[in-house]
């Protein structure tokens, strides 16, 4: 992988990419003067939401209510639900 040092017409950089997960470090060594010198970048990656995981955090409490109302009756599933949906969170 390379970065330029800053602008458009200056040298890149080669840097050595390790990648577990979400979790990436950037490795440099390059020459500075007479020696070199040694850099480091790390960078986590946010967890991806997907469509599928929105619409099943919507669907998830109607079901649990609608099964809840089925087997303890309306009344009772009513004040259950606050209840049991806490508990998931």
């Amino acid at each position: 992988m390379e970065f330029s040092e800053g602008g458009l017409l200056s040298v890149k950089r080669d840097y050595l990419r390790l990648m577990r997960e979400r979790l990436v470090f950037d490795i440099c060594a390059a020459a500075f003067g007479t020696g070199y010198f040694f850099s480091f970048r790390f960078i986590e990656f946010p967890p991806g939401v997907n469509l599928w995981h929105m619409l099943a955090l919507g669907f998830c409490p109607g079901a649990g209510y609608a099964v809840r109302a089925k087997v303890s009756g309306t009344f009772v599933g009513i004040p259950l639900f606050p209840l049991f949906l806490g508990g998931g969170i």
